[in-house]
């Protein structure tokens, strides 16, 4: 009898179990595996040709405008500027976060941008060639979990070695797409010193981009610059030797 009872009770306790195990809650991704997946999500890209107005304010100056055509695949991209006409035929390749170089058809030179020079502003905007050229930043920080309110996540970033481009960002991510929407970034005494917005994602062949971004330079009055997306081509081809120094000259 007592045999026959363990026999019956066990089944009984399995299905107990294993139905406690589906009502449980699913395990919370860590802030390092979200921070991931956001890299993941914003370079899901072969190649990529996009087309930018630039429009840059900076404090008690007439407002300014650039045109910038960039091409990129993996970690490389060339960036050239078509207007305004003063500044048309500038070109700027990135082959690495860290080796990047500038074309000047005034001087008809090629000069490899140093790193010091790469943390200043781009052609006088709030952006920095390394706030450009950065796109993955799992690589370079560890994440720590600020909020969560279920449609958006916030992480606080501490960098891993020197090489991070700030020694501190937050960054808040839409959870359903894992694309970023607001980057503040710190400089070495904590303070504040810029923020990114990012808006209107579409997504095409499971990549997702923003048609805005607008970075505010706090350290600076306020100063501003809006990339304002106008094209967009995605795993297109682009034709060999467009990542080459040779390139610029060309």
């Amino acid at each position: 009898m007592t045999r026959r009872l363990v026999c019956c009770i066990l089944p009984l306790a399995s299905f107990w179990l294993a139905g406690l195990a589906a009502l449980s809650p699913a395990r919370a991704e860590s802030p390092d595996a979200v921070l991931q997946k956001m890299d993941d999500a914003i370079n899901r890209y072969k190649t990529l040709h996009v087309q930018y107005d630039i429009v840059n304010q900076e404090p008690g100056r007439p407002q300014s405008t650039f045109k910038v055509e960039s091409w990129l695949e993996g970690d490389k991209q060339v960036t050239e500027l078509q207007a305004p006409a003063d500044v048309r035929g500038t070109k700027v390749l990135q082959l690495s976060e860290t080796q990047m170089y500038i074309y000047l058809p005034a001087f008809r030179k090629i000069r490899r941008i140093a790193s010091h020079f790469s943390e200043q502003g781009f052609l006088g905007t709030a952006f920095s060639q390394v706030d450009i050229a950065h796109r993955r930043y799992a690589n370079f920080y560890t994440a720590k979990l600020v909020s969560d309110d279920g449609a958006a996540v916030t992480l606080e970033l501490a960098p891993k070695s020197a090489e991070a481009p700030y020694p501190k960002m937050q960054i808040a991510i839409e959870k359903q797409r894992s694309v970023p929407t607001v980057l503040r970034y710190y400089g070495g005494s904590g303070a504040h010193i810029k923020t990114e917005e990012r808006a209107g994602y579409f997504c095409e062949q499971g990549f997702c981009t923003a048609k805005s971004m607008k970075m505010t330079d706090h350290s600076k009055g306020g100063h501003w610059s809006e990339l304002r997306l106008t094209k967009h081509e995605i795993n297109v081809a682009i034709p060999e030797g467009t990542f080459s120094k040779r390139s610029l000259q060309h």
